[in-house]
């Protein structure tokens, strides 16, 4: 399986979508951050968090693709002992 797809692979099942959107606590799962974590770093813009997207008046979400370049875009730390 393509890893850049893995994420949306596994929220959306086997439906190939281009612009998955997802929960806010779908995004804590994926990125084990907290929600208050979250908020702050999309507010932060040097975080390059992505920023939700309005789905109606009271509910909104995450483009699934965004949070997961995110994640692929933070550093890795190799000498951490594991």
């Amino acid at each position: 399986m393509n890893t850049k797809n893995n994420l949306v692979n596994e929220l959306v099942g086997t439906f190939v979508i281009t612009a998955a959107v997802i929960s806010l606590k779908q995004v804590m799962s994926a990125t084990t951050l907290s929600k208050s974590s979250i908020y702050r770093m999309i507010k932060d813009p040097d975080a390059n968090f992505p920023k939700p997207v309005m789905l109606s008046p009271s509910r909104s979400g995450f483009y699934a693709r965004e949070v997961e370049a995110w994640l692929l875009s933070r550093p890795r730390h190799s000498d951490l002992s594991i």
